[in-house]
């Protein structure tokens, strides 16, 4: 007998006993059943089940309630009057929660019994989902089939409850479109307004105070800074304003306003159900006496924290004891307290930023994800309210391969294992990144239940988004997947700069040659070849970046002929920008970095090396203008509108920091003539607070060596051979002001870095409003030579 066949009639006669639903081309024997009265999402339910039936079979059943007598074949969803009698046992519905569901067959009826919050609807979804084969694997892309018969197993009896109460992310499948969402059986989309008839948002933060970094909104530095510099953080005995603070937690007027702020929110957001109060998005914690105090006492700076955020929920529970407060366990945060614990209104957020993504973190791999699971297992002993924050995407570049989706399975099953009881996993926000669809839909599976097998899930998913394009594109993702499996010592972060290492130029070339195949597949499948396309871009993008990293984007030469760039390249450059204006148009925006700087500078070296106008000329000198740079973070760099005397108009606005440079100029990608000396120099202005201490570093330096030092502050000492301009504050006049280097024989390795204070691991940080970066000047430093030549 034919193999297939063998298996068509096993599976045949595993549904001959069966529930039939519909028959195609058959009159409606079944009527959906609903309580009366119910909720919109119960509705919903009804009607999404009507559709899909009638999509599947052609049938379009009847709708009924249960003020109505019970039809002889029926569908009832939720809990109706006839649960009990049908059952005929006693069954606690409350075990379900508000999303949990139970399918069970008894005669001619099939119980889809859940909460009218949501039960209902998931369990709606299964059914037609396992039963009826249909999926639902982007908000564009979906999967009705017809059949001649849609039925369910006589003997039918399950029960779900999800392993997690909260289950949201914030990859744009979901978060953007909360009916996909729903489907997904994701109950929180990081979305102040999902509709009723979706179930709601019974888990949702007040408007601006929400799921993180909130202390800024509660406690504005600019609103209360001028007159009560004693309500912010003390660092390097100094109060600490701008970006770069955090509240003065043991200050009992910190206390006082924010309490009342949050109850300003919540008052204007009465549905709100949670509430965050957490720390802001840097490491400037309070080193005042008293605040020392209590974090030495604790043991951990978790300890200001957790004591000022469990007076909060006090006060909250004598108003709002629906209310639950909400704090980040991250970063410097994340250690437990010796003494101190959550209210029992208190929601502590464990954050995993700093975990590497190639290995399941159970597996401790990393010095970072064993203390990461070191701290889980002490707060899941805590708190009954444990939320997980986790991370799934690259930041610095979207479509670069991040094949991380095997660890999913195990993650998640640890986070269960230690009590997490809410679980968000941040994504893009924009579409078409590496597998985001993928990932938003394998995480939602499995955040409903870990225990499920990874590869019948994957097989369903590739099958429905690819179509008959799925074996070309599986097999680029299993050899994406198998490349940093076979690496145990690799890390993928989610801030890397460049693809890994085994993405180079020959593995990019092999994978377009598999998605031309997948293409090919789906020529006749529009909406299949769209999904191909967009992921294809990985490889495409890659390429794009690798040669735009080593390629010359200025010019300073007398020889820019030497520097042409590829015609392939620039027609990938255009295919690219082409499929980025095609996303736009169907309202599915894209972007290749999270950042606030990265997307523009990306943008930037793009279009001067692949959509330049005009060739470039000889010259002798060029003038760089400081947007045109790379930014590190958009946290702290900001470009802003300059009309003093300035190269451009625009100019980048730098705020106090430390800790790294924040703008730089890799000379590999501007072309000079070798063995020439050349003069570097940038304009630049201080803007004073009133005091002194470090303006700026800036150093021109080779990658590799320590650099020369003036020095102030700490050193990290690993910028590559060269020279550093340091000013104080007390150094500077006012105004804009040219600043030089020695002259030097450039090489590619040359790296120009720049940044407002000192730049040292130890806290320090710089003593002005800002510092202003108009432009960088590169010249030849042969006296004469451009005059002599007639060349700019």
């Amino acid at each position: 007998m034919n193999k297939l066949v063998a298996v068509a009639l096993l599976f045949a006669a595993a549904y001959v006993e069966a529930f039939t639903i519909a028959r195609k081309g058959q009159p409606p024997e079944c009527a959906i059943v609903i309580p009366q009265p119910t909720t919109e999402a119960v509705k919903y339910a009804q009607e999404e089940l009507r559709l899909h039936v009638e999509r599947m079979t052609g049938v379009k059943l009847d709708f009924a309630t249960d003020a109505q007598p019970l039809p002889d074949c029926a569908i009832l969803l939720g809990n109706t009057r006839w649960t009990k009698e049908l059952l005929g046992e006693d069954f606690d519905m409350a075990k379900l929660g508000t999303d949990g569901f139970r399918l069970v067959v008894k005669g001619n009826r099939l119980l889809v019994l859940g909460s009218d919050v949501r039960g209902a609807l998931y369990g709606t979804y299964e059914l037609l989902e396992r039963f009826g084969g249909c999926g639902w694997y982007s908000s564009t892309c979906s999967v009705v089939p017809e059949r001649e018969e849609f039925s369910v197993s006589d003997g039918l009896g399950d029960t779900q409850v999800p392993a997690f109460t909260i289950r949201s992310t914030s990859w744009a499948e979901a978060s953007r479109n909360p009916k996909h969402a729903v489907r997904l059986r994701l109950n929180d989309f990081t979305n102040p307004s999902i509709p009723l008839e979706y179930g709601g948002s019974p888990y949702r933060f007040a408007k601006r105070a929400g799921i993180a970094h909130t202390f800024q909104g509660l406690l504005p530095s600019h609103e209360w800074f001028p007159t009560h510099p004693e309500y912010f953080c003390e660092v390097d005995g100094k109060r600490r304003s701008g970006n770069e603070t955090q509240p003065c937690l043991t200050n009992p007027d910190v206390l006082r306003i924010v309490v009342s702020n949050v109850f300003d929110r919540l008052a204007a957001d009465p549905y709100a159900r949670m509430v965050g109060v957490s720390q802001n998005d840097n490491r400037m914690y309070c080193r005042c006496a008293k605040c020392a105090a209590v974090d030495e006492e604790e043991g951990a700076n978790t300890g200001t924290l957790l004591r000022f955020v469990n007076a909060v929920a006090e006060e909250v529970e004598k108003k709002r004891p629906d209310v639950l407060v909400q704090t980040l366990i991250y970063q410097y945060t994340r250690t437990p307290p010796k003494h101190v614990r959550p209210r029992h209104n208190v929601v502590p957020c464990l954050c995993a930023i700093e975990c590497g993504r190639a290995r399941p973190i159970p597996d401790r791999s990393s010095v970072a994800d064993s203390r990461f699971m070191d701290d889980l297992e002490a707060w899941g002993k805590l708190t009954d309210h444990l939320y997980l924050w986790d991370y799934s995407t690259n930041y610095r570049n979207l479509l670069y391969p991040m094949p991380i989706e095997h660890t999913f399975q195990e993650n998640l099953r640890a986070y269960r294992k230690n009590r997490v009881k809410y679980m968000f996993m941040e994504g893009s926000g924009s579409y078409h990144c590496d597998f985001g669809e993928l990932k938003a839909w394998l995480a939602a599976k499995l955040m409903w239940n870990p225990d499920q097998d990874e590869k019948p899930l994957l097989d369903r998913f590739f099958a429905g988004y690819y179509g008959a394009a799925a074996p070309f594109v599986r097999e680029y993702f299993e050899r994406c997947r198998a490349e940093i499996k076979a690496r145990p010592g690799q890390r993928l972060g989610i801030f890397n700069q460049k693809p890994p290492p085994w993405y180079n130029a020959d593995f990019a070339q092999w994978a377009r040659g598999v998605f031309a195949k997948a293409e090919a597949a789906v020529a006749n499948d529009p909406m299949r070849l769209t999904n191909v396309r967009y992921t294809g871009l990985a490889p495409v993008v890659t390429e794009l970046d690798r040669f735009v990293s080593q390629g010359k984007r200025f010019f300073v030469t007398r020889h820019p002929e030497k520097y042409s760039v590829p015609e392939a390249k620039k027609l990938d450059y255009a295919y690219v920008m082409d499929l980025v204006r095609q996303a736009r148009d169907n309202e599915r925006p894209m972007r290749f970095c999270a950042g606030l700087t990265w997307e523009p500078c990306k943008m930037i070296e793009w279009k001067l090396m692949y959509g330049r106008a005009k060739e470039p000329v000889p010259r002798d000198s060029i003038t760089l203008a400081g947007v045109d740079l790379f930014v590190v973070s958009g946290r702290h760099v900001k470009r802003v509108r300059d009309k003093e005397g300035t190269s451009s108009k625009t100019v980048l606005q730098l705020l106090p920091s430390s800790g790294k440079p924040m703008v730089t100029l890799n000379f590999a990608n501007v072309a000079f003539d070798a063995g020439v000396p050349y003069k570097v120099r940038f304009r630049a202005k201080v803007v004073r607070d009133g005091g002194d201490g470090a303006a700026f570093r800036a150093t021109l330096a080779k990658a590799g060596a320590p650099v020369e030092i003036t020095n102030i502050g700490e050193s990290q000492g690993s910028k590559g051979a060269g020279e550093a301009i340091e000013k104080r504050v007390s150094e500077v006049e006012d105004g804009y002001r040219w600043y030089e280097f020695r002259p030097v024989v450039l090489t590619p390795k040359h790296v120009f870095e720049f940044g407002s204070g000192p730049w040292e691991r130890g806290g320090g940080i710089g003593a002005t409003k800002e510092v202003r970066l108009d432009c960088v000047e590169i010249s030849r430093a042969e006296t004469g030579t451009q005059k002599a030549k007639g060349l700019r």
